[in-house]
């Protein structure tokens, strides 16, 4: 009798017919029950970047369904670079909560990579997008307060005064506990 099975592999899900009857059960006899070791890349379209953001710009409906089949296509391949990309798609223009897909996607990636690419991006977020500045940066402090800390040491002066600039806001401070780790570090 044959059934499917779910592996977590990577973050993503990978269904596998096992078969009861021989005893096996996914690859190589492994236990349904063990995560299975294994590479999933999706596969990104040529000119990925250019193509994203294009369709950040979300002015219709179907720039919009492009826009989250292009975030989508990052998950689970998310590098540095990739990152940077979709920390650019972040504007003060309604999304129509869109942009909770960037932020779901990058939680796919190595979180010292989402937090260096969050801080990278600050300078312009606090100047075009202040409210997306405080959100990202408050929830950094909120989840990953000692990866903010060490990244905070290796970046500009310029990003680093925008991350204060950010927590010098009397609410933000209030609101995140840890926006005084920030007065710490190389700024």
């Amino acid at each position: 009798m044959a059934r499917a099975v779910s592996y977590r592999c990577k973050g993503l899900k990978q269904s596998l017919l096992t078969s009861r009857s021989r005893g096996t059960s996914g690859p190589a006899g492994a236990s349904p029950s063990a995560p299975q070791l294994c590479v999933i890349r999706k596969v990104m379209e040529p000119d990925w970047e250019t193509k994203l953001l294009e369709a950040s710009v979300r002015d219709s409906g179907e720039q919009e369904k492009r826009f989250l089949s292009l975030v989508d296509q990052a998950a689970g391949n998310i590098d540095l670079r990739i990152a940077k990309v979709l920390m650019r798609t972040y504007s003060a223009k309604p999304d129509f909560g869109t942009q909770e897909r960037v932020e779901s996607v990058m939680a796919t990636a190595d979180p010292k990579i989402v937090v260096q690419a969050v801080m990278e991006e600050m300078p312009r977020l606090v100047s075009e997008a202040p409210e997306w500045a405080e959100t990202l940066l408050g929830q950094e402090l909120e989840h990953r307060p000692n990866f903010v800390v060490a990244v905070m040491d290796t970046l500009p002066t310029q990003v680093t005064k925008a991350m204060k600039t950010v927590a010098s806001n009397p609410e933000f401070a209030s609101f995140y506990v840890n926006a005084g780790l920030l007065n710490t570090g190389n700024a």
